[in-house]
């Protein structure tokens, strides 16, 4: 079980803060939501992801935390933090820019980096150290625009719905990555997977792919970059928790010693 796949969960199952605020809109008003999931793997719990969202109606924050727990958490301990804050323009609440900061811990092992996006992805400054991106090829200087991952991937999962497949790019400051979000037409054919909510769920399958910043150290242990390409997350998303609004409560993706399952186990939302 590879920690890396905590954080493409997490980033894939983030989009319920989103999608109960509204990808780009500002709420109709001032909201805050968070959401844990425990993330577990060929039976045994090895990490949780803890989710929140701010909506003041003049800015939007969103956080995402994710960390080994468990024996796992004994072998290697990962922390991971992702934040980002977008500022709303006054009068039609449209998002004029996104400030996106990450951090990792990894053993004694710790990284950080920011950047600034503008109204249309623009890149307009970044803070990465060197040795964020020392260990992946260069991303060139066209793929380097957001939206961000956490913006991202709630701009895809508030689009969702029967039938539809949605293709967005994103850029995290060491990758830039292409998702392709595909839901079923059906909403009452759902897989016999424990802890799915008793109500008709919609399921997605979201792919991504590696379009620059691939790992040199995975290339050359490995002789390809497959392990670079996502392997793909279904996802179940349900309106009976926040009726009109999706939000995933199950998802599971294949690594590569198995498969890796997230699961919703605390959910809150409040609106003043």
């Amino acid at each position: 079980m590879s920690v890396r796949r905590l954080v493409p969960l997490a980033a894939l199952l983030f989009p319920f803060l989103s999608a109960a605020a509204g990808a780009q809109d500002a709420p109709a008003v001032p909201l805050e939501a968070s959401a844990r999931y425990e993330v577990r793997w060929s039976g045994f719990t090895v990490g949780e992801i803890a989710l929140t969202l701010k909506d003041d109606l003049q800015s939007r924050e969103l956080g995402l935390e994710a960390r080994t727990s468990g024996m796992l958490d004994w072998i290697v301990a990962f922390r991971s933090l992702i934040e980002s804050r977008a500022v709303r323009r006054d009068g039609d609440g449209a998002i004029v820019e996104t400030r996106f900061h990450a951090a990792r811990w990894m053993d004694d092992e710790e990284q950080a980096w920011s950047m600034l996006f503008g109204e249309k992805g623009e890149l307009i400054e970044s803070d990465i150290p060197a040795e964020v991106t020392a260990e992946r090829e260069a991303v060139p200087p066209h793929l380097r625009r957001g939206p961000d991952p956490l913006a991202l991937a709630g701009d895809l999962i508030a689009l969702a719905g029967p039938d539809m497949r949605i293709e967005r790019s994103s850029f995290d400051g060491k990758r830039a990555v292409s998702l392709v979000l595909s839901c079923a037409g059906d909403r009452e054919a759902v897989a016999s997977l424990p802890d799915l909510p008793p109500a008709p769920a919609l399921a997605c399958d979201l792919d991504g792919e590696l379009l620059a910043g691939a790992s040199k150290r995975w290339a050359t242990e490995h002789g390809d970059e497959e392990g670079e390409r996502d392997r793909g997350v279904e996802i179940w998303l349900s309106d009976a928790l926040l009726p009109g609004r999706h939000l995933p409560v199950l998802a599971h993706g294949q690594s590569r010693w198995g498969i890796v399952v997230a699961r919703l186990v605390e959910f809150s939302l409040t609106s003043p």
